[in-house]
C-alpha cells in the first residue's frame, strides 16, 4: 500500500490463511484495516480497500446439489476475479426472491450479472434489451449450466451487449487441471475385497 502511494502503483495483495489462533480475524484484518484508516494521529493509506472472505470446502463430485452449491459459492471469487464488489439492486425485474436467482454488481466503467437460475433468463434478456442504465460496454453474464452451454441462444437479442460464461463447469475445468485425479476407494481394489485369481 507504502508503495501504492510512493509511485502510483496498482498493486493488489491476497492474504489466505486457516486463522489459527484467530490471526486474520483479530490481527491481520485489523492491523490492515488500521494502516488504511490510520493510527491514532497518523493519515492512513485511504486509497485502498480492504475486504474479508470466508471460504469452505465443497464436495467435487459433480451432483446437481454440489453444483448448485458451488455456483453460489463462486460469487466472492467473481467479484474478486473481475474487480467488481458493489451490488448493485435490480428494482425494475419482476423475479420474486430475486438474489436467489439473479445478482447484479458495477462500478462506473463496467457491470457483471450472476444467474443462479436458468429460469430467469427470458426475464433478463429483455430487461438488458431495454435497460438505459447499462454501459455500453458489454456486461460480463456468468450462467449456471449444468455443461459449457451458456445459453447462447437465449441471450441472441443482446449478443452485443453480454460476454457470457458458463458456471459452474469454467470452475470444474478449472480444478480438473490443477488438482490431482480423485481417488475413489474402489479404483485400486477389487469390488468383493478379494483378488482376482488368475
Amino acid at each position: 500500500m507504502q508503495l501504492n502511494k510512493e509511485d502510483g502503483g496498482k498493486r493488489k495483495c491476497i492474504i489466505v490463511t486457516n486463522n489459527e489462533n484467530n490471526i486474520c480475524t483479530e490481527k491481520t484484518y485489523i492491523r490492515c484495516r488500521n494502516v488504511i484508516n490510520g493510527y491514532g494521529k497518523s493519515i492512513g493509506l485511504n486509497d485502498n480497500s480492504l475486504r474479508y472472505y470466508k471460504t469452505k470446502l465443497l464436495p467435487r463430485q459433480r451432483t446437481n446439489r454440489n453444483m448448485h452449491d458451488l455456483m453460489n459459492a463462486a460469487t466472492d471469487l467473481l467479484c474478486i476475479k473481475e474487480n467488481l464488489y458493489d451490488e448493485i439492486p435490480i428494482h425494475d425485474l419482476p423475479i420474486k426472491n430475486i438474489r436467489h436467482h439473479v445478482r447484479f454488481y458495477g462500478n462506473d466503467k463496467r457491470r457483471m450479472l450472476i444467474i443462479y437460475n436458468g429460469e430467469a433468463i427470458p426475464r433478463v434478456v429483455p430487461w438488458i434489451a431495454t435497460s438505459d442504465f447499462l454501459p455500453k460496454e458489454r456486461i460480463k453474464v456468468y450462467t449456471f449450466s449444468y455443461n459449457n452451454y451458456a445459453y447462447d441462444d437465449d441471450f441472441a437479442e443482446v449478443e452485443d451487449r453480454v460476454q457470457l460464461c458458463a458456471l459452474p463447469a469454467a470452475i470444474y475445468e478449472a480444478y480438473h487441471r490443477v488438482l490431482p485425479k480423485e481417488n475413489r476407494y474402489y479404483d485400486d481394489e477389487p469390488i468383493d475385497g478379494k483378488e482376482d485369481e488368475a
